[in-house]
């Protein structure tokens, strides 16, 4: 028999704080365009800088702790580039991709950097 199921505003806390204390922090950027599928493994055209890891923490969106937040800047370093992808893995090479925004391009140049800030809420009902 199916049954509802809800999380609860501590549930919401205990993720976001198992996040902030795992390795759910390197950030990655690419030149992809195609819209976000939840399917998706990787970024769609990664760029060949390395991925930076974030700066993680809790933050409060609602109520307390709700939300997770990665913040990491990254730096253009060879060729000039339209960025328009970044995602959150869970390792500096290979891993698994936790989540991916597509955005209106930002062009960048050697030195250029782009800070990214990614906050996840975890709704709880």
């Amino acid at each position: 028999m199916p049954t509802t199921v809800g999380m609860t505003i501590s549930g919401s806390a205990l993720v976001t704080s198992l996040l902030a204390a795992s390795n759910v922090k390197w950030v990655h950027w690419g030149t992809g365009t195609t819209a976000f599928a939840p399917s998706q493994t990787a970024l769609i055209a990664p760029l060949p800088e390395a991925r930076v890891a974030g700066t993680q923490s809790q933050q409060t969106t609602v109520t307390t702790n709700d939300t997770y937040q990665v913040v990491a800047t990254l730096t253009k370093a060879t060729e000039a580039a339209a960025v328009s992808e970044a995602g959150i893995f869970t390792a500096s090479t290979g891993g698994s991709m936790y989540c991916r925004a597509a955005f209106d391009p930002i062009n960048v140049d050697p030195g250029d950097s782009i800070d990214f800030t990614f906050r996840i809420r975890y709704v709880h009902s």
